[in-house]
């Protein structure tokens, strides 16, 4: 833990990681799995390209089997965030 913030390292290097977010990120919580879903469903059709979205207080058990096409995610056991970049069809590999 810093002992000027009060927070952990690992604390700190997420809020790093949010500060480096886009002004548009998302910000949910993903206490369970169709919490999530719901969130990721609520957003993809305004998703022009790439999306984040940042839920907190995620349980393990929820980050663990969660997986969804079109996406990528970042868990964190300690904190418990996790971030969802949302991937449009811009993103598919282009297929002659």
């Amino acid at each position: 833990m810093s002992a000027d913030s009060g927070t952990s390292d690992v604390e700190q290097a997420d809020i790093e990681c949010f500060a480096a977010l886009p002004h548009d990120t998302v910000q949910a919580t993903g206490v369970t799995e169709n919490a999530v879903r719901k969130t990721i469903r609520d957003n993809q059709d305004t998703t022009d390209v790439v999306k984040y979205i940042r839920f907190t207080n995620v349980p393990p058990a929820v980050a663990d089997k969660f997986s969804l096409r079109n996406t990528r995610q970042m868990f964190n056991r300690s904190t418990r965030y996790m971030i969802i970049k949302l991937l449009t069809g811009a993103h598919e590999p282009f297929l002659v």
